[in-house]
């Protein structure tokens, strides 16, 4: 069994309508698409010079248009580096960017919704109450990749292409930190299940 957790409104309408789950990559396409050249550029000087991806953007300051592509679409950059990494040494896994994420077990809520503000745009632009874990449908034989998010958490502009390509390859060669969150990659028409447990995001995040 998998779990998700998402913002009520949105399970309730989709669960009505049968709408499947929405990939990870959905909502970076056209970012990755738009930016890919800026991204490339930036990892390949980086990797050249060992200059920290931060102090290389920073030199484009002045564009605005540049500037947007690693500020307001930043997760598109680490996105893309992710997908790179696991492209060129681990063709085998399942990309991050057409996979759904989901959880095996249920755990810690606050590091839950922590690891799901991350996958989605409108948790990251919004401070929404009343979300909910629930239940995915898929078929139980299917393959399940489970990577630990705690380790590419610290993925960051401070460090150069080595630093941070070292990091995701720890978590696609299923690596665990000290404090891990496993979060599967699955795919397939997945759909929302019963609801499992509601929560209530002010009771547990005060800043």
């Amino acid at each position: 069994m998998f779990f998700r957790l998402e913002e009520r409104s949105r399970y309730e309408q989709g669960r009505a309508l049968g709408h499947p789950l929405t990939p990870y990559g959905d909502t970076l396409t056209i970012p990755i698409r738009r930016y890919r050249h800026l991204y490339e550029a930036v990892q390949d000087e980086s990797r050249r010079t060992g200059e920290p991806f931060g102090k290389i953007i920073l030199r484009n300051a002045d564009d605005a248009e540049y500037m947007r592509a690693f500020t307001g679409c930043s997760a598109a950059f680490w996105a893309h580096l992710c997908e790179e990494v696991r492209r060129q040494s681990y063709p085998d896994l399942p990309s991050r960017l057409d996979s759904v994420f989901a959880f095996r077990s249920l755990g810690n809520e606050i590091r839950i919704d922590e690891v799901f503000r991350w996958e989605s745009q409108v948790h990251r632009q919004n401070e929404m109450q009343g979300l909910i874990i629930y239940e995915v449908i898929t078929k139980e034989d299917q393959i399940s990749n489970k990577f630990d998010m705690t380790i590419i958490d610290i993925l960051n502009a401070n460090l150069d292409f080595e630093q941070n390509t070292n990091i995701i390859s720890k978590y696609w060669n299923g690596d665990k930190s000290d404090s891990p969150m496993m979060v599967c990659l699955l795919k397939d028409h997945l759909l929302r299940g019963d609801m499992i447990k509601s929560l209530d995001r002010s009771s547990y995040r005060k800043s």
